[in-house]
């Protein structure tokens, strides 16, 4: 009976959590905004005081577009976005290096110099063709992108041969157990061939072999490394070293500062503020983002700095799929866990 009570208030705090979101969304975007028609006309000789964004992600992004949007219409404040791709791209161009008061682009030299900095980082990898092209593939990691990985190939292209090899004892091994098993039995009901607690060692291309750190071979002629990459913290280290932390992480203060006094004008949002989630998504990134951006305008007005971040687990939510047609959502505080499975629609 308690069971069922834990559960009945889990949903509970995921819908109060879902209705929470949705009013300081429509909030945010029914307030009174200064259009530039009631701004007094700005000083032409005074020069723009730019906010630069590096990284036209999720976190970016809305970072962006919040700050943008919040700023008076006569504000000396410009925001700058710095973003590789062509995505969400304002500026195009890649950082190569950061000081205290600008940023250096790769490629033209390009200096931008920056009254308050945000860095953010979208990470993107696609490896269709080659996967396509494969017949013994072999996918290392068993979180969410290795599990999908493994299980829309093997649902695509039922002839391959999927291996999925996972370093520790469960698939999915940062959510409750509910999401494990089902993760497990999704692959394994697809007839891949799961190896947990091992761990890749040495990949040799020529003869087609991968090593395992048990001493075990696996035959592959294509390998996708889904085991997360480590945050691209180097040019952060290059103005504030001592605030990485041995993940590659940078360390912030709950206003998503960095924590370093003398750069009070610094902030980190995105892949590279880490804080422990179970699962750092668009969620959590572009909840770091709103606090980061309205923390930044009230700077801007020489306003204290209020808005702090803390991870929810609700953040967490997360729809894994299994295969082209079936998914399973699951969600958790820590105590008490729910997973629902579904059917899905398949546009091939």
């Amino acid at each position: 009976m308690m069971k069922v009570v834990n559960k009945a208030a889990l949903v509970c705090k995921l819908v109060g959590y879902v209705l929470g979101a949705y009013v300081a969304f429509f909030s945010r975007n029914t307030k009174p905004r200064r259009l530039a028609t009631d701004a007094t006309e700005a000083d032409p000789e005074k020069p723009k005081r730019n906010i630069v964004i590096v990284g036209a992600g999720f976190a970016g992004y809305y970072a962006a577009r919040i700050i943008s949007c919040d700023l008076p219409a006569d504000s000396p404040f410009e925001v700058v976005v710095i973003e590789p791709n062509s995505h969400f791209n304002f500026t195009w161009g890649k950082v190569a290096t950061i000081s205290r008061d600008s940023v250096t682009l790769a490629g033209s030299g390009n200096v931008i110099p920056y009254e308050y900095l945000v860095k953010g980082v979208k990470l993107l990898q696609a490896m269709q063709q080659r996967i396509k092209a494969s017949n013994k593939l072999v996918i290392v990691g068993g979180g969410a992108a290795g599990v999908e990985v493994a299980t829309d190939a093997k649902s695509l292209y039922p002839n391959k041969t999927v291996t999925l090899v996972h370093s520790r004892s469960a698939v999915m091994h940062r959510f409750g157990t509910g999401l494990q098993t089902a993760g497990l039995k999704g692959l394994q009901d697809l007839g891949i061939e799961v190896i947990l607690g091992d761990r890749l060692i040495a990949e040799d291309e020529a003869a087609g072999l991968a090593t395992l750190k048990s001493g075990k071979t696996v035959e592959y002629d294509c390998i996708v490394h889904c085991t997360g990459q480590r945050p691209s913290s180097a040019i952060v280290s290059s103005i504030a070293k001592d605030v990485i932390t041995e993940d590659g992480y940078v360390r912030t203060r709950p206003t998503l500062q960095i924590a370093d006094d003398s750069l009070p004008n610094v902030f980190v949002c995105g892949d590279l503020a880490g804080h422990g989630e179970a699962n750092p998504n668009a969620r959590s990134a572009m909840r770091k983002a709103m606090i980061c951006a309205d923390n930044i305008v009230l700077a801007t007005q020489g306003k204290a700095l209020k808005h702090t971040y803390e991870p929810y687990w609700a953040d967490a939510v997360i729809k894994l799929t299994l295969g082209m047609d079936r998914s399973v959502t699951h969600f958790g505080d820590g105590k008490t866990e729910l997973a629902f499975y579904s059917k899905e629609k398949t546009l091939l």
